[in-house]
């Protein structure tokens, strides 16, 4: 359905070109927001002079490769852009031929490893192509050892470096949480390597509306590894892979399977078919009924995915928010309770929804949830209650997505500025406090959206999938599915599952025609 902004932008160019295609007009804008990079379109537009660009493959038509094409509408074999993505897309196709020049490079016998069971062969695999590769994709699901083959990876490659230094290496992700996840990881690993970890934006060095594309700034590191890279948006990847110089090498590490970047473009995806080294062993879990559920729910198979979730893998009910509640039971104290504990409690379930608004999104469900909560406080009672942070506050240590939990004593009035908030400290093993005054903007976080839920796993999933699920496709209901370690109940009407199902939430692009037989 066309919006306003659709209809203002065909009127925009129709006045100002004098002449063109509303409707076409109206579907290039509506496409762009919802995320493709282009679009197909049934018959040849009306275009008036000086409105369409017939592009070639990777040109930038402009004298100044820092200037963007003139005419606000491109054509490339039948598939129409706004300029500002055809831009990125040409861009990000330059740099990945550019990075993806095969090397001479050995790597060294991985057998010994293989045979002690200390590597699979799809693991060597990947860190045998990081060796001859600049650039190496290592795509697989949650618990596939991504993390566990870069650790081995990066050791390798220090090892056999020639420099006579410590061996640089950037972990980064797009997401404060990511990041500290990937270097509490690698902290663990005892690697003999100088390592920097920040989020993408901060080792970018990228501000809010500004832009540093073709300026030929570079990274200053010998191996950059990006976590969560599907969660990284066109105008990212941009900048990322423009950063990585000639002699750095760059491995991106991700689910394709799970949702898009909320912005434009699924340009991992795009990667891991072309290039990727998949990582299929899932070993985050014994119940083999999950890894069916999420290989069927990849495969659209609704037979399948009905038959899995029939059988107690995952129950299919109504939602109810009194239901929600009751899976939650947070836990009232007498005495002053241990945050490890809180925070423990509150990571043990999932309850995931797909929507932030509406009677059954997530946000209004929190208040519910935190308003039943506290009404079954008494005068003495200690409180606990999870939050989100939803800014970056690199001074505090705090990110977008990272989880912590608010605890209080009630004296008759719920006040959550009384409180004290507590965030685990990954590389200490301990908790960090703070007033809630000295926060960044954060939410309640007894619900989380299926979004921020990436990257994250927990004992049990509870998602709940509303009207207007659907809109989110497959990748929605793989990716709240594989936060589940033991148990998942899925509250969904069997009409909308057959729709998330039938519907991929993959943006279109035109990368893989333009990069295939590459690799």
């Amino acid at each position: 359905m066309h919006s306003w902004l659709d209809s203002f932008f065909a009127k925009h160019l129709i006045d100002r070109f004098q002449g063109g295609d509303e409707l076409f007009l109206k579907t290039l804008m509506q496409s762009a927001r919802e995320g493709h990079l282009c679009m197909s379109y049934p018959a040849k537009p009306e275009t008036p002079q000086g409105m369409l660009h017939e592009a070639q493959d990777l040109s930038l038509p402009c004298q100044g490769v820092r200037q963007f094409v003139l005419e606000p509408v491109v054509c490339f074999k039948d598939r129409y852009y706004l300029q500002r993505n055809w831009v990125y897309e040409t861009h990000i196709c330059r740099e990945i031929r550019r990075l993806s020049i095969q090397t001479d490079a050995q790597a060294p016998l991985l057998s010994g490893l293989i045979a002690q069971n200390i590597l699979l062969e799809e693991q060597a695999l990947a860190i045998e192509h990081a060796f001859s590769h600049q650039l190496t994709v290592i795509a697989g699901g949650p618990g596939t050892g991504k993390t566990y083959t870069a650790g081995h990876l990066v050791r390798l490659l220090a090892a056999a470096s020639n420099v006579k230094r410590l061996y640089k290496v950037c972990l980064t992700a797009p997401t404060g949480k990511a990041a500290q996840h990937l270097q509490a990881t690698f902290s663990h690993q005892g690697l003999a390597v100088a390592v920097k970890t920040d989020t993408l934006h901060r080792l970018l060095g990228l501000m809010p509306g500004k832009t540093k594309l073709f300026t030929g700034q570079r990274i200053d590191a010998d191996l950059i590894v990006v976590d969560e890279a599907s969660m990284i948006d066109v105008d990212l990847w941009s900048h990322l892979l423009e950063a990585v110089g000639p002699n750095t090498k760059l491995v991106l590490m991700g689910d394709p399977d799970q949702l898009p970047p909320i912005e434009a473009g699924s340009v991992f995806t795009d990667l891991s078919d072309l290039f990727g080294i998949h990582l299929n062993k899932c070993m985050r879990t014994e119940k083999i009924g999950l890894q069916q559920l999420a290989s069927a729910i990849r495969e659209g198979n609704e037979d399948a995915v009905i038959q899995l979730l029939e059988s107690g893998i995952g129950t299919t009910f109504p939602i109810d928010p009194e239901a929600l509640y009751q899976e939650i039971a947070p836990p009232i104290f007498r005495e002053v309770p241990d945050p490890l504990v809180c925070l423990s409690h509150f990571k043990r379930l999932g309850i995931l929804g797909a929507l932030r608004q509406g009677p059954f999104g997530i946000d209004l469900l929190n208040k519910d949830i935190v308003h039943s909560y506290t009404k079954k406080l008494v005068r003495g009672d200690f409180w606990a209650i999870p939050i989100l942070i939803s800014s970056n506050d690199p001074r505090l240590g705090l990110y977008n997505g990272s989880f912590g939990v608010l605890i209080g004593r009630f004296d008759g009035v719920f006040n959550p500025q009384d409180a004290t908030a507590h965030f685990f400290d990954p590389l200490s093993g301990k908790t960090r406090s703070f007033s809630p005054c000295s926060l960044p903007r954060y939410e309640w976080a007894f619900c989380l959206s299926i979004h921020k839920s990436q990257g994250s796993e927990f004992e049990s999933v509870f998602a709940f999938f509303p009207p207007g699920s659907e809109q989110f496709g497959r990748e929605a209901f793989y990716t709240a599915a594989t936060r589940a370690k033991n148990s998942l109940k899925i509250a969904i009407a069997p009409t909308l599952l057959g729709e998330m199902l039938a519907r991929c939430s993959r943006k279109m692009s035109s990368i893989l025609m333009r990069l295939d037989g590459r690799s």
